[in-house]
Protein backbone atom coordinates (compact mmCIF):
# COMPACT_ATOMS: atom_id res chain seq x y z
CA UNK A 1 0.00 0.00 0.00
CA UNK A 2 1.40 3.70 -0.55
CA UNK A 3 2.80 5.70 2.32
CA UNK A 4 1.41 9.46 2.68
CA UNK A 5 4.59 11.30 2.29
CA UNK A 6 3.57 13.75 5.09
CA UNK A 7 3.26 10.91 7.38
CA UNK A 8 4.94 7.73 6.66
CA UNK A 9 1.58 5.86 7.26
CA UNK A 10 -0.18 3.77 5.08
CA UNK A 11 -3.01 5.67 3.37
CA UNK A 12 -6.51 4.86 3.67
CA UNK A 13 -7.93 1.82 0.76
CA UNK A 14 -10.22 3.82 -1.29
CA UNK A 15 -13.92 2.80 -0.91
CA UNK A 16 -17.29 3.89 -2.66
CA UNK A 17 -18.64 3.23 0.86
CA UNK A 18 -19.77 6.68 2.80
CA UNK A 19 -17.29 8.15 5.09
CA UNK A 20 -16.79 7.26 8.33
CA UNK A 21 -14.12 8.71 11.22
CA UNK A 22 -11.11 7.84 11.60
CA UNK A 23 -11.12 5.91 13.73
CA UNK A 24 -14.31 4.90 13.85
CA UNK A 25 -16.21 6.64 16.77
CA UNK A 26 -18.37 4.27 18.80
CA UNK A 27 -21.30 5.53 20.34
CA UNK A 28 -21.62 4.63 24.10
CA UNK A 29 -21.27 6.58 27.58
CA UNK A 30 -18.78 8.94 28.27
CA UNK A 31 -17.38 12.08 30.34
CA UNK A 32 -16.68 14.96 28.10
CA UNK A 33 -13.31 17.09 29.13
CA UNK A 34 -13.53 20.57 27.37
CA UNK A 35 -10.08 21.35 25.96
CA UNK A 36 -8.23 23.23 23.01
CA UNK A 37 -7.31 21.47 19.22
CA UNK A 38 -3.91 23.31 20.16
CA UNK A 39 -3.33 21.82 23.26
CA UNK A 40 -5.22 18.35 23.30
CA UNK A 41 -3.83 16.66 26.33
CA UNK A 42 -3.93 19.11 29.32
CA UNK A 43 -1.51 17.77 31.96
CA UNK A 44 -4.32 18.25 35.45
CA UNK A 45 -7.32 19.98 36.08
CA UNK A 46 -10.00 20.17 33.37
CA UNK A 47 -13.62 21.00 33.17
CA UNK A 48 -16.18 18.83 32.13
CA UNK A 49 -19.60 19.09 30.35
CA UNK A 50 -21.80 18.65 33.61
CA UNK A 51 -25.78 18.23 32.78
CA UNK A 52 -28.18 20.01 35.18
CA UNK A 53 -31.87 21.48 35.06
CA UNK A 54 -33.65 21.32 31.62
CA UNK A 55 -34.01 24.22 29.55
CA UNK A 56 -30.30 25.61 31.64
CA UNK A 57 -27.21 25.93 30.00
CA UNK A 58 -25.08 23.13 30.43
CA UNK A 59 -22.28 23.80 32.89
CA UNK A 60 -18.65 23.10 33.35
CA UNK A 61 -17.69 21.48 36.19
CA UNK A 62 -14.01 19.49 37.62
CA UNK A 63 -13.19 16.21 37.75
CA UNK A 64 -14.77 15.72 41.36
CA UNK A 65 -16.65 12.71 42.75
CA UNK A 66 -19.62 15.36 43.58
CA UNK A 67 -20.18 16.04 40.19
CA UNK A 68 -19.36 12.38 38.92
CA UNK A 69 -23.47 11.41 38.35
CA UNK A 70 -24.29 14.87 36.16
CA UNK A 71 -21.17 14.55 34.23
CA UNK A 72 -22.17 11.21 32.22
CA UNK A 73 -23.69 11.19 28.72
CA UNK A 74 -24.83 8.83 26.20
CA UNK A 75 -23.68 9.08 22.64
CA UNK A 76 -26.13 7.71 20.04
CA UNK A 77 -26.16 7.57 16.04
CA UNK A 78 -28.89 8.84 14.81
CA UNK A 79 -29.40 6.52 12.26
CA UNK A 80 -32.03 8.71 10.86
CA UNK A 81 -30.06 11.47 9.70
CA UNK A 82 -29.33 11.61 6.15
CA UNK A 83 -25.46 11.98 5.75
CA UNK A 84 -24.80 13.33 2.64
CA UNK A 85 -26.14 16.24 4.32
CA UNK A 86 -22.98 16.32 6.18
CA UNK A 87 -20.49 15.72 4.24
CA UNK A 88 -20.75 11.68 5.13
CA UNK A 89 -20.17 12.16 8.55
CA UNK A 90 -22.66 10.38 11.08
CA UNK A 91 -24.76 12.54 13.31
CA UNK A 92 -24.84 11.62 17.11
CA UNK A 93 -27.43 13.24 19.60
CA UNK A 94 -25.23 13.62 22.63
CA UNK A 95 -27.90 12.46 25.72
CA UNK A 96 -27.87 13.21 29.48
CA UNK A 97 -30.11 11.21 32.04
CA UNK A 98 -32.24 9.52 29.45
CA UNK A 99 -34.11 11.97 27.21
CA UNK A 100 -32.96 15.66 27.23
CA UNK A 101 -29.40 16.45 25.70
CA UNK A 102 -27.42 19.22 23.64
CA UNK A 103 -29.75 21.38 22.62
CA UNK A 104 -29.62 25.43 21.63
CA UNK A 105 -32.15 27.72 20.34
CA UNK A 106 -29.32 29.28 17.23
CA UNK A 107 -26.35 29.13 16.15
CA UNK A 108 -25.14 32.67 17.03
CA UNK A 109 -21.83 32.87 18.23
CA UNK A 110 -21.99 32.39 21.82
CA UNK A 111 -25.06 31.18 21.95
CA UNK A 112 -25.27 28.64 25.01
CA UNK A 113 -25.54 25.13 24.74
CA UNK A 114 -28.67 24.17 27.06
CA UNK A 115 -30.22 20.76 27.89
CA UNK A 116 -33.33 20.09 26.23
CA UNK A 117 -34.87 18.14 22.93
CA UNK A 118 -31.48 16.56 21.92
CA UNK A 119 -29.76 18.24 18.42
CA UNK A 120 -27.83 16.34 15.74
CA UNK A 121 -23.91 17.35 15.80
CA UNK A 122 -21.05 15.27 14.16
CA UNK A 123 -18.33 14.68 16.06
CA UNK A 124 -14.82 14.95 13.80
CA UNK A 125 -11.76 13.42 15.38
CA UNK A 126 -9.22 16.65 14.95
CA UNK A 127 -5.89 15.08 12.96
CA UNK A 128 -2.98 14.03 14.97
CA UNK A 129 -4.93 13.95 18.18
CA UNK A 130 -7.45 11.96 20.04
CA UNK A 131 -10.04 14.74 20.24
CA UNK A 132 -13.43 15.74 19.09
CA UNK A 133 -14.85 18.54 17.37
CA UNK A 134 -18.80 19.19 18.17
CA UNK A 135 -20.79 20.67 15.32
CA UNK A 136 -24.11 21.16 15.29
CA UNK A 137 -25.61 19.99 11.41
CA UNK A 138 -27.71 22.97 11.22
CA UNK A 139 -25.38 24.86 9.82
CA UNK A 140 -23.79 24.02 6.59
CA UNK A 141 -19.85 22.89 6.84
CA UNK A 142 -18.05 25.10 4.71
CA UNK A 143 -13.99 25.73 4.04
CA UNK A 144 -12.25 27.38 6.19
CA UNK A 145 -15.03 28.69 9.13
CA UNK A 146 -16.44 26.42 11.43
CA UNK A 147 -18.89 26.17 14.02
CA UNK A 148 -18.58 24.04 17.17
CA UNK A 149 -19.01 23.66 20.74
CA UNK A 150 -16.70 25.00 23.33
CA UNK A 151 -16.85 26.57 26.48
CA UNK A 152 -18.17 30.30 27.51
CA UNK A 153 -14.61 32.69 28.32
CA UNK A 154 -15.40 32.34 31.53
CA UNK A 155 -15.46 28.29 31.91
CA UNK A 156 -18.90 28.38 33.00
CA UNK A 157 -21.48 26.76 30.67
CA UNK A 158 -20.68 25.63 27.16
CA UNK A 159 -21.61 27.81 24.06
CA UNK A 160 -21.28 28.31 19.97
CA UNK A 161 -18.41 29.25 19.08
CA UNK A 162 -17.02 30.41 15.77
CA UNK A 163 -13.46 29.34 14.46
CA UNK A 164 -11.60 30.51 11.24
CA UNK A 165 -8.65 28.92 9.21
CA UNK A 166 -5.40 28.03 11.30
CA UNK A 167 -7.03 29.06 14.51
CA UNK A 168 -7.73 26.57 17.66
CA UNK A 169 -10.78 24.67 18.06
CA UNK A 170 -12.90 24.24 21.16
CA UNK A 171 -12.58 20.25 21.48
CA UNK A 172 -13.79 17.49 23.58
CA UNK A 173 -11.56 14.53 24.81
CA UNK A 174 -13.86 11.96 25.50
CA UNK A 175 -13.26 9.42 28.33
CA UNK A 176 -15.63 6.04 27.90
CA UNK A 177 -17.34 5.43 30.91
Amino acid sequence: MPLHPKHSKPSPPSSSSTMTLRPSFQPGRYRLRAVLTSDPDPSVGGLFATGGDPSQPITTAPNDPRFADRQTWDIVENKDENKDEHKGEKTYKIIYAGKEGFSYASTDKGAPITLGPPKDFTLRLWPGTDVYVIRPTEFPITDGFDICVGIMKDQSELDIHYSFPASARPAWKLYRV
